[in-house]
């Protein structure tokens, strides 16, 4: 594996374990709005904790599986940091997640179409010629 898409699965392992441990210790506080006055206190973020632990288990497999798994952790991160904006307030914390995630949905994809180059030495139709 290229050393790109292995720090691309690192990345999204941290942003998993950031978002699980945010949402935890109460740094990503989430709240239900309705109109523009009457917000409600929703104490458990057991959504994006869920989310967080697939995106966990993705960006796990993408170490040892195919390329196209970077496009599931991509997805997960999109949902993921969604849900962040939409349903927390803004405070310091939860705009570095926003950040995290958009890195991480930027690199996944990126890592995903990202093809290797062989070298035209190194090309299996170079074969030697004798005669």
């Amino acid at each position: 594996m290229p050393r790109f898409a292995t720090l691309t699965a690192a990345l999204g392992v941290l942003t998993a374990v950031w978002t699980i441990v945010g949402v935890f210790l109460g740094y990503l506080a989430h709240r239900a709005c309705f109109g523009d006055t009457s917000c409600v206190s929703t104490s458990s973020g057991w959504v994006v904790q869920s989310l967080a632990v697939a995106l966990l288990v993705v960006s796990g497999l993408c170490f040892v599986g195919p390329k196209s798994l970077f496009y599931l952790s991509a997805l997960f991160s999109a949902v993921i940091a969604g849900s962040v904006y939409a349903f927390t307030d803004m405070t310091t914390f939860a705009e570095l997640t926003l950040v995290l995630f958009a890195v991480t949905v930027a690199l996944s994809v990126y890592a995903a179409r990202r093809q290797i180059p062989v070298s035209e030495q190194g090309h299996p139709m170079n074969l030697p010629v004798f005669g």
